[in-house]
């Protein structure tokens, strides 16, 4: 069978900088994305009202019976009550609160993903089985990728600048695994990869982009007939079993013993949150308490990404068309019935980290 290619979305995740070295200036871009960031916090939810609200006018008992509803442009329906099509009326509504203040770019793709999505939800909210979209306060902003402009490597450095609505910002790779990070923006600086639409983010005084991007990638043809028996286990993370080759994926001292301890850790900051200054209340105390679970929680999500990752590695070398999780419903019942297995290994999200890489590869996944 000849190898395919097929279209990879992927999207990293960049930490920036102001690239400027006057704090004034950098204080005022600041405040300016936080503020933006703040706008497309309450942007969201007047899409979301509007949309919910637009969509349930016939159920409005009070409006005569005689009303014909029809939610379409009157210039193109006589029935129709909108003076504009449908996803223009919350880019109006917008328009008229954020216009001058709000990049024009950041709310047309904010209310444009966000009502592709209510569009795609909508027969499920409608019978109750969904909720309406919430939104967060440290929600993405979305870009255009044409908005990132004179991408460049700063001389004598490894992190590239570049500007965004005018403002100077550089990438801050760090001092460990940048490598990847690196070939990728060397890529978009030259043209090889295109940048798609992407997000700002600020979160704990931090700024980040992350970047969406696509290329097609030759992938090697599966044979459903190979099965790759694979078993979640408290010994090993991963035993894959193809054929006569068998494989181990991480251990329990790299899995485990480093999650217990960093548990340890944080119960004996918790025993001296009574001693911690209040100074603005609940918040300060529990401070060094939040930052050890944020330490285990991506750990974890680290470590089963790597071993998922591992685990499509072999499919491919193999060119196993299908993963058998073998036994793994018994397991999961049987770590119901103990509080340590329940809490300390993460079956439901390795496995759901496994469905989502096996999909990609063309893989298909069976829970025995």
């Amino acid at each position: 069978m000849a190898a395919s290619s097929k279209k990879i979305t992927l999207t990293k995740k960049l930490q920036l900088l102001i690239n400027s070295n006057d704090p004034d200036f950098k204080r005022q871009v600041l405040d300016t994305l936080y503020s933006w960031q703040h706008m497309c916090f309450r942007s969201a939810n007047y899409i979301v009202t509007h949309h919910f609200i637009q969509d349930r006018l016939s159920d409005l008992f009070y409006i005569n019976e005689g009303t014909k509803i029809k939610l379409t442009n009157i210039e193109k329906d006589a029935d129709g009550v909108l003076s504009t099509s449908r996803l223009n009326t919350t880019y109006q509504v917008l328009s008229g609160y954020f216009k001058k203040e709000l990049p024009s770019d950041i709310f047309t793709n904010l209310n444009t993903a966000i009502v592709g999505q209510y569009n795609r939800d909508w027969k499920e909210i409608v019978k109750g089985e969904k909720l309406l979209p919430q939104f967060h306060r440290e929600m993405p902003m979305p870009i255009k990728g044409r908005s990132i402009k004179e991408l460049k490597k700063m001389e004598g450095k490894k992190d590239y600048s570049f500007t965004l609505f005018k403002i100077p910002f550089r990438t801050y790779l760090g001092h460990q695994r940048w490598y990847d990070n690196a070939e990728f923006l060397e890529k978009l600086a030259d043209g090889s990869l295109k940048l798609c639409d992407s997000a700002i983010q600020l979160k704990r005084g931090k700024i980040f982009l992350l970047a969406n991007f696509s290329y097609f990638k030759e992938q090697c043809p599966m044979n459903p007939a190979i099965v790759a028996e694979v078993s979640l286990s408290t010994e090993f993370p991963l035993l894959v079993k193809i054929g006569k080759h068998a494989y181990r994926i991480g251990n329990r001292e790299e899995y485990l013993h480093r999650r217990l301890a960093i548990q340890q850790a944080c119960k004996r900051v918790q025993k001296t949150v009574n001693f911690q200054c209040g100074g603005h209340g609940k918040k300060r105390k529990f401070r060094a308490h939040t930052q050890y679970r944020d330490i285990e929680r991506n750990y974890i999500d680290n470590r089963l990404h790597v071993y998922s990752r591992r685990l499509m590695e072999i499919c491919v070398k193999h060119q196993a068309g299908m993963i058998l999780l073998v036994n793994q419903e018994e397991k999961e019942e049987r770590a119901k019935e103990d509080a340590f297995l329940l809490r300390n290994w993460s079956y439901g999200d390795l496995k759901s980290k496994i469905d989502y890489k096996a999909a990609k590869q063309g893989i298909t996944v069976i829970v025995e």
